[in-house]
C-alpha cells in the first residue's frame, strides 16, 4: 500500500553532499510506489532566485524530482518546478503525512 511521504530537508542547497544525497533519498522512496514530497524549509537568505545564488542546478534536480510525479515545495527558493508554502501549510502537510523523513 502506498503511503504519503514527506522528506523534509533541512540543509542548504549550498551545503554540499547531504542537501543531494537527501534528493537521492527521496527518488528512492518513489520505487515503492509512495507518494513523496520533498520539502525544503530553508532557501536562500538574500535573493530566492536560484540563478542569483549559484543554484542553476537546482532546478535540473527538481526538473528530475517532477518527472518521478514528486511534488517539491519550498519557503524560500522560487523555481517554477517548486511551490513556495507558508508556515501553516507546512504544519498542514507533516500532520496529513504517513511517514515524515527529516534528512
Amino acid at each position: 500500500m502506498a503511503k504519503n511521504v514527506v522528506v523534509v530537508i533541512r540543509d542548504h542547497p549550498l551545503s554540499g553532499d547531504s542537501f543531494s544525497e537527501g534528493l537521492r533519498m527521496s527518488v528512492g522512496m518513489t520505487i515503492a510506489g509512495n507518494r513523496v514530497t520533498v520539502i525544503l524549509p530553508e532557501g536562500s537568505d538574500t535573493d530566492p532566485r536560484p540563478e542569483k545564488v549559484g543554484l542553476g542546478e537546482i532546478d535540473m534536480h527538481f526538473e528530475g524530482l517532477s518527472e518521478l510525479k514528486v511534488t517539491v515545495l519550498t519557503r524560500g527558493i522560487c523555481s517554477e518546478r517548486a511551490r513556495m508554502i507558508d508556515h501553516i501549510e507546512f504544519r498542514n502537510i507533516l500532520d496529513t503525512s504517513d511517514v515524515i523523513i527529516f534528512w
